[in-house]
């Protein structure tokens, strides 16, 4: 039996809606169409082995059976993308062994290892506006079921403080700020949107300064941002 199946999660996330599979394609997926049917924020969807999980942007994560633990939540629709992702990578970071350091606008790092990225989409327009957030950790000693209610409860927390204080603790472990940086905007492709400086500030909103030559500063929100390259 799997550490992370529906009687252990509920254990471990009572009085929450949940969606556990022993294995699908991807929780993201699921968690979008509940949201759409008007799925609660705090719903989650969970399985214990994802085979084409997605990071921001749809790039590819890879799943360890039986090692990595990935989820989909439905977040409040409220306040900008940006701000979440600051609070879940602030969340998922503090709670991750060893030395984190963050790369906007998604990843938390262990020394040069991905050890987790975090993913937000949404659709404001709709009729049920909704937003959903991803996290994606790549290594989580069993039982899941800790980490995974330590992480939940972590990224609750910090979505409910001053969006300044939360941005306050990224910036301070943004291993981004100061690099050299090629933002390749979306739509990605041969005539796409570039901005190139350097990493001056991360906003309160979660959007990356960068100081431009020819431009002066330009603000990018994470949604934003296909490819960011550094160095």
């Amino acid at each position: 039996m799997s550490d992370l199946d529906a009687d252990a999660v509920a254990a471990a996330l009572p009085d929450r809606p949940l969606r556990v599979y022993p294995a699908m394609l991807s929780s993201e997926a699921e968690a979008i169409a509940w949201a759409r049917a008007g799925g609660q924020p705090g719903a989650l969807v969970l399985a214990a082995y994802q085979a084409a999980a997605r990071r921001r942007g749809g790039w590819p994560w890879e799943v360890q059976p039986d090692q990595g633990l990935g989820f989909s939540m439905i977040a409040s629709p409220r306040g900008p993308a940006g701000s979440l992702y600051l609070a879940a990578s602030v969340a998922v970071a503090a709670n991750l062994p060893g030395e984190t350091t963050l790369a906007w606008p998604d990843e938390i790092r262990t020394g040069e290892s991905l050890a987790g990225a975090v993913s937000v989409q949404e659709n404001l327009d709709s009729f049920y506006p909704w937003r959903v957030l991803t996290v994606l950790v790549a290594h989580s000693p069993a039982p899941r079921t800790s980490l995974l209610g330590d992480l939940v409860g972590s990224i609750e927390e910090q979505s409910a403080r001053p969006p300044s204080d939360v941005a306050d603790d990224y910036r301070l472990n943004c291993a981004t700020l100061g690099q050299r940086v090629v933002a390749r905007l979306i739509p990605l492709g041969p005539a796409g949107a570039t901005i190139e400086g350097t990493a001056a500030a991360v906003r309160d909103d979660g959007s990356l300064v960068i100081d431009t030559e020819a431009r002066g500063r330009a603000a990018v929100p994470p949604e934003d941002v296909g490819i960011l390259e550094v160095g």
